[in-house]
C-alpha cells in the first residue's frame, strides 16, 4: 500500500504543479472524452490534498480542523440523538501512519 500511496501523492503533485498542469489536464480529459478546456473547470472544483495537507488532518485538534476532531463531533451528535449509545473508539480506526510513510 505504501507504493500506491506514494504514487497517489506524486500524481497529486503533478496535477497541482503549474509546470505540468496542462499535461495532467490533457491526460485526465482524454480519459473521460473531454477537451482539456472542458475538463479544466471540473478540476478547479476538486480539492486535491497534498501529503502535507493530509497529514495535518491527522493531527489532534478540536472541532472540524482534523479527522479526529470532526469524528468526535459526529460521535457526540450521534450519541446525543441516540443513533447509537456507546462512544466510538476513534483511536482504533484513525491511523495516518501510511500517509506518514511508516
Amino acid at each position: 500500500w505504501m507504493t500506491v500511496i506514494d504514487i497517489w501523492y506524486r500524481v497529486v503533485d503533478y496535477i497541482l504543479d503549474l509546470a505540468t498542469r496542462d499535461d495532467a489536464l490533457s491526460i485526465m480529459a482524454a480519459r473521460v472524452g473531454l477537451s482539456p478546456e472542458e475538463y479544466a473547470p471540473l478540476l478547479e472544483g476538486t480539492k486535491l490534498l497534498t501529503r502535507v495537507e493530509t497529514l495535518k488532518l491527522f493531527e489532534e485538534t478540536e472541532g472540524f480542523d482534523s479527522l479526529m476532531g470532526s469524528s468526535r463531533v459526529s460521535d457526540e451528535f450521534n450519541r446525543k440523538y441516540e443513533v447509537y449509545t456507546d462512544a466510538l473508539d476513534l483511536d482504533a480506526y484513525m491511523d495516518g501512519s501510511l500517509v506518514e510513510g511508516e
